[in-house]
């Protein structure tokens, strides 16, 4: 607690017992504060510890997520494979048709 002086007790000199008082009372205010605001060690170490933890959860998420995508990926890539593979089958059997039957080709 800070003493509050009068104007007329402003520009008076102090005794060091009251300057002492004053200075410890300052020093337990700062100190209250520093401990209220700044973080030891032992609370950012296992704000690290959290952090980390929270890290590993999300890789995991990303890379099941990954995984995920990666097989559905897979699998058009397959389909599409099928697919063309279809198509050149029909194309060839469609060539052959024109070819026996004597029709022209459309082109498109």
């Amino acid at each position: 607690m800070t003493t509050i002086l009068t104007p007329d007790q402003e520009n008076e000199p102090v005794t060091k017992g009251f300057l002492k008082q004053e200075l410890d009372q300052s020093f337990e205010s700062f100190t209250d504060k520093m401990f209220k605001t700044f973080a030891t060690k032992d609370e950012l170490s296992e704000l690290r510890e959290e952090m980390k933890e929270d890290n590993r959860k999300n890789t995991d998420k990303i890379l099941k997520s990954n995984d995920e995508l990666m097989a559905e990926l897979k699998k058009n890539n397959e389909n599409f494979t099928m697919n063309q593979a279809a198509h050149d089958r029909f194309e060839e059997r469609i060539t052959v048709l024109e070819e026996k039957t004597g029709i022209s080709p459309v082109s498109v």
